[in-house]
C-alpha cells in the first residue's frame, strides 16, 4: 500500500506547482498539468519504484485539483483541497470504478468541500457579526 505521506506529499506538490505555472507563468491549466505530470511520470519510471504507477495516478489528481479557478480558490484552500483528495484517494477510491472518472470526481468531490467550508464560514461569520449589532 502507498505510504500516507507519499500520497499527501505528491498530491500537495502537484496541486501548488500545477497552480503556480498555470497563474504565475501563464502557461495555462491544461499545458501545466499535461507537462508536469508527463515529467512525473518520465521521472518516476526511470527509478522501477514498485509503488509508481499509484504515485503518479495521486500525481494527477492532484493535478487537477491544482487546475481550479483562482477566483474560486487560492493557493490555502488548494492546499487544503490536495490533502482532502488524500485523504479521498487513500480510503475511498477503491470503491469507484475506473481510475481516470474516480480521480476527477475526488478532485472534484475535494474542491467543492474546501469551497462549501469557505463559503459556509464566511456566512456564518457575517450572521454572527449582524446579531452582535442588534439590539438586545
Amino acid at each position: 500500500m502507498v505510504t500516507i505521506l507519499s500520497v499527501f506529499a505528491t498530491a500537495l506538490t502537484a496541486a501548488l506547482l500545477t497552480h503556480e505555472l498555470s497563474q504565475k507563468k501563464n502557461w495555462g491549466t491544461i499545458r501545466s498539468s499535461s507537462f508536469l505530470t508527463l515529467a512525473f511520470a518520465l521521472v518516476t519510471s526511470l527509478f522501477h519504484y514498485k509503488l509508481s504507477y499509484k504515485l503518479q495516478l495521486v500525481f494527477l489528481g492532484g493535478s487537477f485539483v491544482g487546475m481550479s479557478d483562482p477566483k474560486k480558490l487560492n493557493r490555502y484552500q488548494i492546499s487544503t483541497a490536495s490533502a482532502f483528495f488524500s485523504f479521498i484517494f487513500l480510503y475511498f477510491i477503491s470503491f469507484l470504478k475506473g481510475f481516470g472518472g474516480a480521480l476527477g470526481l475526488s478532485a472534484f468531490l475535494s474542491c467543492l468541500s474546501v469551497n462549501l467550508i469557505t463559503h459556509t464560514g464566511r456566512k456564518t461569520r457575517q450572521v454572527l457579526r449582524k446579531r452582535r449589532k442588534l439590539p438586545a
